[in-house]
Parts: structure tokens; C-alpha cells; sequence
């Protein structure tokens, strides 16, 4: 099925068709794009490969550092044709293409992928023929790294180590004599 879009030289375009000559065609543009804010520390605890697997392994002092944020994207993909019926087909064709396509993408990194799409559309003044258009919209999460800077980081020496279990941490309370008492006590 996706040899179809070449096999039949369906014109797949990052921008609007100009001439009538580039229907039928596929149009893809993004339809927003946001950070999606999944918890704590902002993904600074990810993909320090260079300086070891944690950065509570660091010694402290100034150390580069690399941020993670994850993104959602809506991608849009718009049939364009001068029929109806061509333009619901290759609908049908675009949106089978990416659900089937979904394993390939969690491979590449992107992630919670979803397709929804629209009813069928005219835009008689678009050309001088009349135009039918059907979008597909794939919206999917990936993560983006960046660079945020020298900052000092580092394991603090009020820290537990990696891999500390909460039956080995001494929690002690404050009670109202002011001494510390533990906390099972």
C-alpha cells in the first residue's frame, strides 16, 4: 500500500500546491507543537553518557549541562485533489500508511502516536478547478536535548547514595523538647 504514493507519482509537499498540474497531492505542515511537562527535574537526570550514568555520581563543582524536554507534535497531512472520491481514497491510503507504520516510528523515538482526521472539505477558490481536501492529523511525543549551560552540580553530602533503600534512611522528628527522635520511636 505505500508504494502507492510513488507508483502513482502522488506529489507529497512541505507547502501549498501553486498549479492545478500538482494535484492530486499530499500536503504536510505542522498544526502546533508543545513541551509536555511530565515531572520532576525538567529530564536533567538523562543522557549524561559522558560524564557517567547519573549526575549524583559527579563530583561537585561546574559541569555542562544538557536538558531533555518532551515534545508533542500535530502533524498534518492534507489530500488535495479535484475529486471527491480520489481525495476520501488517498485519505483512507495516508492515514492506513500511518497506522501501520507505528512500530517503525516507536523505534525512531516517537512515541504515544495517535490519528485522528476531518470530514471532507471544498476550497472552490483555491485554483481554477474546484478542490476537495481531507486532512489526517498524527500527533506523537518525542524528546528534543539542548543545552542549558555551566552550572554547578553534583552529589551534595546531604544525599543518599544511588540505589538507597527508605528502610536504610534514619529519619529523625523534631519534637517539642527540640531533641531529635527517631521517627519509629
Amino acid at each position: 500500500m505505500d508504494t502507492l504514493l510513488s507508483d502513482y507519482r502522488i506529489n507529497v509537499l512541505c507547502g501549498y500546491p501553486r498549479e492545478p498540474a500538482q494535484l492530486p497531492c499530499i500536503v504536510v505542515t505542522v498544526a502546533g507543537e508543545d513541551e509536555v511537562d511530565y515531572g520532576l527535574s525538567g529530564g536533567i537526570d538523562e543522557g549524561y553518557e559522558e560524564l557517567g550514568d547519573n549526575y549524583l555520581r559527579w563530583e561537585k563543582g561546574f559541569h555542562d549541562i544538557v536538558g531533555n524536554a518532551q515534545m508533542r507534535i500535530q502533524l498534518k497531512m492534507e489530500v488535495w485533489s479535484d475529486n471527491a472520491i480520489i481525495t476520501s481514497f488517498l485519505y483512507s491510503v495516508v492515514k492506513y500508511i500511518l497506522l501501520a507504520a507505528r512500530k517503525e516510528m516507536e523505534e525512531e523515538g516517537f512515541l504515544l502516536s495517535t490519528v485522528s482526521g476531518g470530514d471532507l472539505e471544498p476550497a472552490p477558490d483555491y485554483f481554477t478547478v474546484f478542490v476537495y481536501r481531507k486532512a489526517v492529523i498524527l500527533s506523537l511525543e518525542y524528546t528534543v536535548r539542548y543545552h542549558v549551560g555551566e552550572m554547578f552540580a553534583g552529589k551534595d553530602d546531604s544525599m543518599a547514595e544511588i540505589g538507597t533503600t527508605i528502610d536504610e534512611v534514619d529519619i529523625r522528628l523534631e519534637g517539642l523538647n527540640g531533641k531529635g527522635s527517631k521517627a519509629d520511636d
